[in-house]
Parts: C-alpha cells; structure tokens; sequence
C-alpha cells in the first residue's frame, strides 16, 4: 500500500508544483492582435518592420518623426499621419476599442513620404489599431 501511495504521491507532485499562472501567456497570446493601437488624444512613432509598427514610442504633438519614423495621433474623429519615410505605404486599420480588440476594418489611404495625411470620421474613436504596412507603388488608393 505504502508504495502505491509513494507512485501516486511521485506521479502528482509535479502537477502541482507547476505555477497555476503558466497557460495565462498562451491564453493572453491567442487573443492579442497585431499593429500598434493608437487610443484616442495619443501620439505615436514607430518604423515599419517586417510589415508592422516596430520600435513603437510614445511622443508630443509637435515632435517631428525621425528617419523612417511615422508620426501618428488620435484626436477626435481625426488620425494625423505623417510619414518621415522615404516610403510610401499602405496599411489596413481598426477601429477598435481597447488594446487587444481586433477592431471593425475602416478605409484609409496611402501615406505619402514627408506628406501629414488626415483620416476623419463623424465621431470620436476611441482607438484605432495600424497594421499591415506593404511598400505602396506610384498611385494612391483609399481602401
């Protein structure tokens, strides 16, 4: 008897030495999106990399964006973007609520290099997520 309770006892133990906490990242991690999420009255930089918002720092209104930066913010029902690149892009974004949400898809257009680039809808946002970033060709398009 004692040795079956040992093999139990040997069997269990490392079930519950493991932190309650481990499966948190992976859930947290299946529900995360994408992109840089922008909450409304904020001002981003970030550089594009591999497609996506990369070396993402926060800043003030009148800070120029740096080499290959683009410069966002969220005033309103107004997204000021200018885009310090020598690249033109386009991207995909949401309107969404909190970080992590995916978001409802809205239409924008391609960011011009040195061009500050106004999005505006009726209402206030209370975030918008960018994601997406493709090198754009010669044309612009709103999609």
């Amino acid at each position: 008897m004692r040795r079956i309770l040992l093999v139990i006892a040997c069997a269990v133990m490392p079930l519950a030495l493991a932190p309650a906490a481990a499966d948190e990242p992976r859930v947290a991690e299946k529900y995360a999106q994408p992109g840089l999420f922008v909450q409304q009255g904020e001002t981003w930089f970030f550089k594009i990399v591999d497609g996506q918002p990369a070396s993402a720092r926060t800043g003030l209104d009148d800070e120029k964006p740096g080499e290959d930066e683009i410069k966002v913010s969220l005033e309103g029902g107004n997204m000021i973007v200018l885009n310090g690149s020598g690249t033109a892009y386009n991207y995909q974004a949401f309107i969404a609520k909190k970080p992590g949400d995916k978001g409802n898809r809205t239409s924008v257009c391609t960011l011009i290099p040195g061009v500050t680039m106004y999005e505006n809808w009726p209402q206030a946002l209370p975030g918008i997520r960018l994601v997406n970033f493709t090198k754009a060709g010669d044309g612009m398009i709103c999609a």
